[in-house]
């Protein structure tokens, strides 16, 4: 509702307030690990945009997660989705571990990256003075890498959204 989650007045599409698909990754991240205790987050891979949500009106959403690997196979990997009154919002396959990865080393943004002026361009990203975090990033065939800063919402600012609760702190 408005007033809520003041950063997502950062994030505005056709006039309206709309959940950055980095908070509803999150949300199945989280919702994925809280559901299997002791697992650990591998990845969100293959993000989908459907109808997205729109955060102006209150609606009942519906998180659903579907197994998409055999019980024995060395990752976990789980559907989910994102249901806004029964209409897809977002979708995304969630990996989870029984042991913990270590972080890959050494990534960085290759050069010929775009640097942040080409990317917030209203087209490429829209993003308001809240959501500014991407400094440089490069696309490799279907692979994004991007150098983000960490930006600091207060807590009007992060509302809901406030990241200490989440299970991934800081992933979105």
């Amino acid at each position: 509702a408005r007033g809520l989650n003041g950063f997502l007045d950062s994030h505005v599409v056709r006039g309206k307030r709309v959940v950055p698909m980095t908070c509803a990754a999150a949300l199945m991240a989280t919702t994925a690990l809280r559901a299997h205790p002791g697992f650990h987050l591998v990845g969100v891979e293959a993000l989908q945009l459907f109808g997205g949500l729109f955060a102006d009106a209150d609606v009942p959403l519906t998180l659903s997660m579907e197994r998409k690997t055999d019980a024995d196979a060395p990752l976990l990997r789980l559907g989910c989705r994102i249901l806004a009154a029964g209409k897809p919002g977002y979708g995304a396959t969630v990996v989870l571990s029984a042991s913990k990865l270590a972080p890959p080393a050494n990534v960085r943004v290759r050069s010929g990256g775009a640097k942040v002026s080409k990317l917030y361009d209203g087209v490429t990203l829209f993003h308001g003075t809240h959501l500014r975090h991407i400094q440089e990033a490069a696309i490799d065939g279907d692979v994004l890498t991007a150098s983000c800063l960490n930006l600091s919402l207060d807590t009007a600012a992060a509302g809901q959204f406030e990241s200490s609760r989440s299970a991934i702190n800081g992933f979105a």
